[in-house]
């Protein structure tokens, strides 16, 4: 007797015809075990983190990021560009509002302080992600792949952030329901999540290119006008921020210039050639220059893993577009590892590939760094 394949297990990456709307591949109601992955990440992660501010007699605080997104939703945004160079120029401004707005939403629920509000919004973000992930690897290539998948996206190294405050896992959640919308056709809330993703972070552009390709592609195949709704709303998250920020400051390109005299970021091809000759030519090689050239190598090999499965189009465009993006961008140069971590597809093709020993393999290695990245970023 021929043997037969559970649907579950039939990657897919044809978009569903329709109106149609199956069963997820992954039901919802063992979303619980995305939670309970990230749960104990975390948990693991809570538990470095104490040990370390004991061994070092160092109170950790949420550094980096986490502190400017309190910030922005405590006082919001000046109201004028500064016009100094390095700290002196340096303020919200520079920090898109989606995950401050949620900060600013707990903390209006819940009568906690404005950094417990920050931490409760990052947890809530990060459930939002590996659920829209576990769905989404789910519905391609089965719920043992999804099982997998949510493992591989918690212990990635860049996942090092999700003990912290950052807008990776806002932008991460809304592009993996925006591609489950834009695969069952519904366009409007495809938009709608994809304008989301645009207010988390600058590489949330990448949804509104995804959301153009699969309307030209459902209007070429079946002359379906109603998805042009999905390009149109997708990008109306950072028109009406760039927009708020000119009326509110008087400058047109307020966000950029604060990007490039505040925080020294500007874009340009030759970023990766620069890291590259910089680590070649420091000796010994200084770890803030040698883990973004790593990184940026992993990504390309993982773009390549990812392209050679032949996803659904929008996973690949999506990737690219993140990779490009964090790829020009200097200070930091290269497309680091959270950068990488941003570009999900990335992450999650390894568990389609991966299992049993090679996958425990992979998922310690990434571990291992990410505990290593954990302490330097803490240091």
């Amino acid at each position: 007797m021929a043997q037969v394949t559970s649907p579950a297990e039939v990657p897919s990456t044809e978009p569903l015809p329709p109106r149609e709307y199956p069963a997820l591949r992954c039901s919802i109601s063992r979303a619980w075990y995305p939670v309970a992955v990230l749960v104990g990440v975390r948990l693991v992660m809570w538990a470095a983190i104490f040990l370390f501010s004991h061994l070092f007699h160092r109170y950790v605080t949420n550094p980096w990021d986490g502190g400017w997104y309190v910030l922005a939703a405590q006082h919001g945004w000046p109201h004028h560009v500064k016009t100094g160079f390095g700290n002196a120029a340096q303020d919200t401004l520079a920090f898109f509002p989606g995950f401050p707005a949620i900060i600013r939403a707990v903390h209006f629920v819940l009568p906690i302080s404005w950094m417990h509000a920050g931490e409760v919004a990052a947890f809530l973000t990060e459930v939002a992600m590996v659920i829209g992930v576990w769905l989404l690897a789910g519905e391609l290539w089965g719920r043992s792949a999804a099982d997998r998948a949510v493992v591989v996206l918690c212990l990635f190294p860049g996942s090092f952030i999700l003990a912290m405050m950052y807008s990776e896992p806002l932008l991460i959640a809304a592009a993996a329901f925006c591609f489950l919308a834009l695969r069952r056709r519904q366009w409007v809330l495809a938009g709608v999540l994809a304008s989301i993703g645009t207010t988390a972070r600058i590489t949330g552009l990448a949804l509104v290119v995804c959301c153009a390709w699969e309307a030209v592609t459902a209007i070429r195949k079946d002359r379906e006008w109603s998805a042009l709704w999905a390009p149109v709303l997708a990008p109306l998250g950072v028109i009406a921020w760039f927009l708020y920020l000119w009326a509110s400051t008087g400058a047109k390109l307020a966000w950029f210039d604060t990007e490039k005299y505040g925080w020294a970021q500007h874009t340009t091809l030759m970023a990766v050639p620069d890291l590259v000759r910089s680590v070649l030519h420091t000796h010994p090689a200084d770890p803030n220059q040698f883990l973004p050239l790593a990184s940026t190598a992993v990504a390309v090999i993982l773009l390549a893993v990812l392209l050679v499965s032949r996803p659904p189009a929008m996973l690949s465009i999506y990737s690219v577009v993140v990779v490009v993006l964090s790829a020009t961008a200097t200070n930091p140069s290269g497309v680091r590892f959270r950068f990488v971590l941003a570009a999900f597809p990335l992450v999650i093709v390894v568990a389609r590939y991966l299992k049993d020993a090679a996958f425990a393999l992979a998922v310690s290695l990434g571990t291992l760094i990410m505990g290593i990245m954990l302490v330097i970023t803490l240091m």
